[in-house]
């Protein structure tokens, strides 16, 4: 039974018609049914084997994919998943790395809701057939992935702890070597410090 859950806002974004419209060939092709609709922001699929969720993050507006299949635990039926980029980083690294579907306007829904349902037909088919394989290698990047994502933190709490030490004792050059090691990844005071400490830099070096 379809189940329709109605909710204000977002629903000029016209997400879940995106999605009914790009994922048709999970019914098509994969013998999946719509089983539930939550406006603004999510629409499930599920067959006898498995399950897929597509949603739209409320806060961040991510178009997100998870792809699951329905296994034995403690003698009971439950869900293993594993989400879209994590299929994709089984098979390609960098491929997963570099996706940011964001969308936050009506066309950007239409386009990326698309891109997210070919990558599905595309990259998804061992997944959408329950493999164990497919779900194997996934978890396993998704494991890996997160922890590169938490050795990252480390690595940067750590810049950001030596790069504060400096500043207190004036250390610019050590503060402009740290704060440039940050990259894309500092903050906008961080930047400031930054530019003050190459200023101050220059000024000594005249």
């Amino acid at each position: 039974m379809l189940n329709f859950t109605p909710h204000s806002g977002r629903a000029r974004l016209e997400f879940t018609q995106a999605v009914r419209s790009a994922f048709q060939f999970l019914e098509r092709d994969y013998g999946m049914t719509c089983v539930r609709v939550e406006e603004p922001t999510f629409v499930r699929y599920e067959s006898e084997t498995g399950f897929v969720n597509v949603y739209h993050g409320r806060n961040d507006y991510h178009v997100g994919v998870e792809i699951g299949r329905w296994i034995m635990q403690n003698g009971e039926q439950a869900e293993e998943s594993v989400p879209l980029y994590t299929i994709l980083g089984s098979i390609a690294r960098d491929f997963a790395r570099s996706m940011h579907p964001q969308a936050e306007s009506r066309e950007d829904v239409q386009q990326k809701v698309a891109e997210a349902a070919e990558l599905v037909r595309r990259f998804g088919a061992a997944a959408l057939r329950g493999e164990t394989i497919a779900f194997q290698r996934a978890l396993l990047f998704g494991d890996q992935e997160n922890s590169r994502l938490e050795h990252d933190a480390k690595y940067i709490w750590q810049i950001r702890k030596s790069a504060q030490q400096a500043w207190k004792q004036s250390d610019y050059r050590e503060v402009a070597r740290l704060l440039d090691a940050l990259g894309e990844k500092r903050t906008e005071e961080e930047s400031d410090r930054l530019e003050y400490a190459m200023q101050r830099i220059t000024s000594d070096d005249e």
